[in-house]
């Protein structure tokens, strides 16, 4: 049994970020679609999903909430085929094969839509808000981004990156020496195995309660692990997509979870077949390294001299960095203090003893789908 937790959005410079779709099972039996407003149940009703296929032994993942850490995005029984998913917006999923696969669960019709009706204009207001108060956070987010560009290419150009090309052979050899890899896999990529496939992610996350980080969670289980550390700049994302790439292409699966900050650009790996990861440890959301992790210090590579030179400006940047980080944080409590206050006009409204007899429901449908 194992119990993972993690994000598929992500509040990044850009706004909202989502890879939700990979939340899907690849072979996906049964995926549950839920919509209702806030505050109808729908991360409750996800949680318990999730715990009682967590009592039956299986392994569950818990897709958490960026703008509420606490509460749920998704609930996927992957041994089942099942999911159980968020399909409100801003991480809105189609059905690709309606009633086939997916079926939607509309929450909603359990509320009272009179008593709704009659607080219409604070909901419409709250909403708008929200709305607003979001737009500010990212504002910020983008500006703390741009900070973070700027260290990186500080940093960038004091970098000796011929030393740190030469660690890639040594990661990759040190990922797949002899006896961890497993048993051949039909396909067309060299060796007889198939191309490996790969899941998005997010293992961290920019919430209204800070920095949150799955990172000891999700790699509890490795056997092997490489840290990576060093400044921003210095060639840590190029290398995790190297190895990503030579992983792929060896056949091997992988998980790939992103920089919120850059959430195009990889921070980690998990390959589920090696039982081995690759783990990048920053400021914002630093690991420690364990016994036997192989750990690379990218600063190693660093050419001290021009970044004496330059000391104050880096001092200066990241001093604006952390300010407009922690503006946008503050601005992401905001909206959610907003949204906790939305909620309640929808929880008084709700029979969530109607709810509660919905869930039973799926979990013995879902049930049928364990093999």
């Amino acid at each position: 049994m194992s119990v993972r937790h993690l994000f598929a959005g992500n509040n990044t410079p850009g706004g909202f970020f989502s890879y939700y779709d990979s939340l899907r099972p690849l072979d996906a039996r049964r995926i549950f679609l839920i919509k209702g407003g806030p505050g109808t149940g729908k991360s409750t009703f996800m949680r318990g999903i999730g715990e009682a296929f967590v009592g039956r032994g299986l392994a569950v993942e818990f897709c958490h909430c960026s703008s509420d850490p606490d509460s749920l995005d998704g609930v996927v029984i992957r041994q089942a085929g099942v999911a159980v998913l968020d399909g409100t917006a801003p991480h809105v999923l189609d059905p690709r094969f309606p009633g086939a696969v997916e079926e939607i669960v509309n929450l909603g019709a359990f509320w009272d839509a009179g008593m709704l009706s009659a607080s219409r204009a604070e909901i419409v207001r709250l909403t708008q808000e929200i709305g607003d108060v979001f737009t500010r956070a990212y504002r910020y987010l983008a500006a703390a981004g741009q900070m973070r560009e700027e260290l990186a290419a500080l940093y960038s150009s004091a970098m000796d990156f011929f030393s740190a090309r030469e660690t890639l052979a040594k990661a990759l050899d040190w990922l797949l020496e002899p006896g961890t890899a497993g048993a051949p896999l039909s396909g067309t990529a060299p060796g007889g195995r198939r191309e490996g496939r790969v899941r998005r992610l997010f293992a961290t996350a920019v919430t209204p309660k800070g920095p949150v980080s799955f990172l000891d969670n999700l790699f509890a289980p490795a056997r092997r692990r490489i840290i990576l550390q060093g400044a921003p700049g210095t060639g840590k994302s190029t290398l995790v997509e190297r190895l990503l790439d030579r992983l792929l292409e060896k056949g091997y699966d992988c998980d790939v979870f992103y920089d919120a900050l850059r959430p195009t650009r990889p921070e980690h790996l998990w390959i589920a077949e090696l039982e081995a990861a690759v783990i990048t440890s920053t400021a914002v959301h630093p690991y420690r390294e364990q016994p036997g992790d192989l750990v690379l210090n990218f600063d190693a590579g660093l050419d001290r001299a021009p970044l004496a030179a330059r000391s104050a400006e880096l001092e200066t940047t990241h001093r604006f960095f952390q300010q407009l980080f922690s503006q946008a944080l503050a601005t992401l409590a905001r909206a959610k203090t907003l949204h906790d206050r939305l909620e309640q006009y929808y929880v008084a409204s709700m029979n969530f003893s109607a709810v509660g007899r919905l869930r039973d429901e799926i979990i013995a449908r879902a049930t049928a789908f364990v093999s």
